[in-house]
């Protein structure tokens, strides 16, 4: 699957959750394989970059030295 079949099967997974995310009703939907397919992926993707270290980590203090020398 293409990326842009991939985000053509998320959008339509999009507008047809929005009704039960807005309602804040439950729900029990059968999804293909496409479908599942991209809800996997989206996830994976989600879950590895908030996985990674953000910027707002602290520094190495043989970093921050060097900073302080250049500047």
């Amino acid at each position: 699957m293409t990326n842009e079949q991939m985000v053509e099967v998320a959008k339509d997974l999009t507008e047809a959750l929005a009704p039960f995310v807005i309602s804040g009703a439950g729900a029990k939907l059968q999804l293909g394989s496409e479908s599942i397919n991209v809800i996997y992926h989206s996830l994976v993707g989600f879950t590895s970059r908030n996985d990674q270290p953000s910027v707002d980590v602290k520094l190495p203090s043989a970093v921050i030295q060097s900073l302080k020398e250049v500047s």
